[in-house]
């Protein structure tokens, strides 16, 4: 990464290009961004980058000119003034630009593990990609003298950035279900139950009869898989 100059200083070198072709003088050198600007009309902007890319226009007039800017309620303003000359009598300048060849722009979604899980966030802005040719038509006192084109401006589509928190991975699930049941043992010979005889009377009193062993039902527990 490296550092440069920025933060709206191209709003400033596009805002003094379009008051210098409603002047009418000479550009000598303009770029256009790489990508669409909001701030001003398609194929009107011009970029500038210390060291690389410069904005340039040349005085074609007779006399000298004075350029003003200033910021008012976050617009900024340029106006070029100078001596008024023979030629600018009756004489309008417009500007028109034509946009074709539209490339839309696409959406990314990249995982920010900063975010809540399902929460998103906007990054980047998405633009379209245009073509855009620029013209200057001049008219004087009513009749155009000319429509003469500028410049073929190519911008490229600045994709969407959406930031998404991480997904969530689902909960091992444990899915409970009963075991085979036992089945019901049936008592066996040397199982059955046991009856005491009563005791010889001569002896006593009888004794309560001591009953044998019963079968006993398993419960069924359930397993885990």
């Amino acid at each position: 990464m490296i550092d440069g100059v920025g933060g709206g200083i191209c709003q400033v070198s596009s805002t003094i290009y379009l008051s210098a072709l409603y002047a009418d003088l000479e550009i000598t050198e303009r770029k256009n961004h790489r990508f669409t600007v909001t701030y001003i009309p398609l194929g009107q902007d011009a970029t500038v980058m210390y060291g690389s890319i410069d904005f340039r226009f040349k005085n074609n007039r007779n006399s000298p000119i004075c350029l003003y800017a200033e910021v008012k309620g976050n617009k900024m303003y340029v106006k070029i003034a100078g001596k008024k000359e023979a030629a600018d009598e009756g004489k309008v300048v417009e500007i028109h630009s034509n946009a074709y060849n539209k490339k839309p722009y696409e959406t990314i979604t990249k995982t920010d593990e900063s975010l809540a899980p399902g929460k998103t966030k906007l990054e980047t802005h998405g633009t379209n990609g245009y073509t855009v040719e620029t013209y200057k038509k001049i008219t004087v006192n009513g009749e155009v003298v000319s429509d003469e084109f500028l410049h073929k401006s190519v911008y490229v589509p600045c994709n969407e950035v959406i930031l998404a928190g991480p997904e969530t991975e689902p909960a091992d699930s444990q899915v409970i279900l009963p075991s085979d049941p036992q089945p019901e043992q049936t008592p066996t010979d040397e199982e059955e139950p046991n009856e005491s005889e009563p005791s010889d009377p001569q002896q006593g009193e009888a004794s309560p009869a001591i009953p044998g062993n019963t079968d006993t039902d398993i419960s069924t527990v359930p397993g885990f898989i």
